[in-house]
């Protein structure tokens, strides 16, 4: 079981399948709201909204940071490894 907060889930994940593992998905300290919005909660700022968007940036920095890092981190094709070709003229023959 991967327990961590609800809004880390995702990216967790992702560590964990990248290593290839599957483990359940267990959410935690998910922040929902419990009462419907009043009309000036909708149009205020509020410190607790400023906070959820910081975790939406965090985590979406976070995933795109994941996937650059999967990116680089591919096997390099087949053959000699190098992205040159390997000429009559190589050192290393």
């Amino acid at each position: 079981m991967l327990v961590t907060s609800a809004n880390h889930l995702p990216r967790a994940m992702g560590f964990f399948a990248a290593a290839g593992l599957q483990p359940m998905p267990v959410p935690a300290n998910q922040l929902a709201i419990s009462s419907p919005l009043q009309p000036q909660e909708k149009i205020l700022p509020s410190p607790l909204w400023l906070g959820h968007s910081e975790r939406v940036w965090y985590e979406t920095l976070g995933r795109v940071w994941q996937r650059l890092l999967a990116m680089t981190s591919r096997p390099a094709p087949a053959g000699n490894g190098s992205p040159v070709p390997a000429s009559d003229n190589d050192v290393r023959k």
